[in-house]
């Protein structure tokens, strides 16, 4: 049976998180560890749930990273699967399925690398990909998702060198990813028949974060164009969305 490390990073968040990591306790059936990093959280209490504490805000990337390493020294491994997730997620507290169900089964071939849920926004640019569509829907192909809360090939990370850590922000990082598991012939996948939520800029609304919304959008923009575009050129983001589709659309296939 599969084993998969759930990794959740907190950042002065401890309610959502808490409220996350509730509800996959009371509803996974499958082996798992839950492995909870706090981010150097300087404003609010930790999680409950915390496994270790990060001396300084490492942001998203650096939180999901030192997770992974844990996950590699864990006397529960070796995993399978990580399962990456923000806390700006929320899952349906009147669904008492367990996510896993709906989530390995799309892992049944080789060439998976991602399956995520469907998730609602009240605003993002990944909606029209990610946005629950037909119910029943269990395997629809895309060309990538953001990772709010992605279920990941363990082997395939490490195959893809990981998350690179000088996108301490994460934004381009999903991007290069999927970009990097489409090049290796990879399927991501999106389940509709399992949907959550993200709140979009929560923790900003809360002044939890030590900046705004819109600084941090700047900050992590001119972070991406500064680390990528040496590497891709100027148009990294087309590339990270159209190369290797199979009919070069950029979306559904």
């Amino acid at each position: 049976m599969s084993n998969t490390a759930i990794i959740i990073t907190n950042y002065n968040m401890p309610e959502r998180t808490d409220a996350i990591c509730n509800h996959l306790k009371a509803t996974i059936n499958h082996p798992y560890q839950l492995i909870v990093v706090d981010n150097g959280s300087d404003i609010a209490p930790i999680s409950k749930y915390t496994r270790f504490v990060m001396d300084t805000n490492k942001q998203t990337t650096g939180g999901f990273r030192a997770g992974v390493n844990y996950a590699l020294q864990s006397s529960m491994g070796p995993f399978d699967y990580y399962w990456f997730i923000i806390t700006s997620a929320e899952f349906n507290v009147l669904d008492f399925s367990d996510p896993l169900d709906y989530l390995l089964p799309l892992f049944g071939k080789d060439d998976t690398f991602v399956v995520h849920p469907a998730v609602t926004f009240n605003y993002s640019p990944w909606s029209q990909w990610m946005s629950p569509r037909e119910p029943g829907n269990e395997r629809r192909r895309v060309w990538g998702v953001d990772y709010i809360a992605a279920l990941m090939d363990a082997e395939k990370y490490h195959a893809i060198g990981g998350f690179r850590p000088e996108l301490t922000m994460a934004w381009g990082l999903s991007g290069e990813c999927n970009w990097k598991a489409r090049k290796e012939g990879w399927k991501i996948y999106v389940n509709d028949t399992y949907v959550i939520h993200k709140e979009t800029d929560i923790g900003y609304s809360m002044n939890r974060m030590n900046m705004s919304a819109n600084e941090r959008k700047r900050l992590a923009g001119a972070q991406s164009d500064r680390v990528l575009t040496p590497i891709y050129g100027p148009d990294y983001r087309e590339r990270f969305r159209y190369e290797y589709t199979e009919l070069g659309t950029g979306g559904d296939y």
